[in-house]
């Protein structure tokens, strides 16, 4: 897990249109599993939608708990922080990857200084473990991290759902934030286009299509390598501003 950028103030006003014109970036390799933008060592960061993307509907699918209550005890945790966040959408309405092995993202408030790990599960519809981690890299400052799920995981099939667990084991109650997976597929002609296109169009072909984590993994692997390019970072914060994660932006964002 790598540490991508440390928290500043970042302005989000950036049109959509914009983001699907921008001149390609060279592309990286995808990160291993349990990556950090703030302080760990292989991270991710998100894209934005363009203006035709699928809206993101809020009253209907299966909701995300994608904010964690505040912890007490061991967490050490102060009320002006922002709360364990999944950077996902609000629910789970049909299939938001077409990965076999998805990455997930999150905002953690917590740090490795304090001794304290993650534990990431993902499971079935019959509440099978598919894959587990109890010892997710917390970063070296608050920010985002990511886990992959490793290619020696079953893969996620076609159409069914899955549930998924992420938590922060310093306190009861504990800081655990879940949601709600599922894989689709993309015609062949599209998935031509997504796979000749340059990272920042791919983004926006997949956001447009609703395919949100994998959106989201092509703009964080660039922005890993480039944590100060701005363009990446305009990219990051439009595609939180569209999820309603504006205060994700702002906190994890840099200069």
């Amino acid at each position: 897990m790598t540490q991508l950028f440390r928290p500043s103030l970042l302005g989000v006003a950036i049109t959509l249109a914009f983001l699907s014109s921008v001149s390609a970036i060279p592309q990286v390799a995808a990160q291993s599993t349990g990556t950090q933008f703030t302080s760990a060592q292989s991270g991710g960061i998100l894209y934005s939608q363009q203006s035709s993307s699928k809206a993101i509907p809020s009253s209907v699918g299966k909701p995300n708990t994608r904010r964690a209550q505040s912890g007490k005890g061991a967490c050490p945790f102060t009320e002006n922080q922002m709360k364990l966040t999944a950077l996902v959408p609000k629910t789970m309405n049909g299939p938001q990857t077409v990965s076999k092995y998805p990455t997930f993202w999150f905002y953690v408030p917590y740090t490795r200084s304090n001794n304290l790990s993650g534990v990431f599960v993902l499971q079935d519809e019959n509440g099978k473990d598919i894959y587990r981690n109890d010892d997710v890299s917390l970063p070296e400052a608050p920010g985002v991290i990511s886990v992959q799920i490793p290619a020696t995981a079953a893969p996620l099939e076609m159409e069914k759902e899955y549930q998924w667990f992420f938590q922060v084991t310093c306190s009861n109650p504990t800081p655990e934030v879940s949601g709600w997976i599922q894989r689709g597929v993309i015609d062949s002609t599209l998935m031509k286009q997504i796979n000749a296109a340059q990272p920042l169009q791919r983004a926006a072909l997949y956001a447009e299509q609703g395919f949100w984590y994998d959106a989201l993994s092509v703009i964080g692997e660039k922005r890993l390598l480039n944590p100060q390019d701005g363009v990446l970072i305009k990219a990051w914060a439009s595609l939180l501003v569209q999820l309603e994660l504006k205060e994700v932006a702002i906190k994890s964002g840099t200069q």
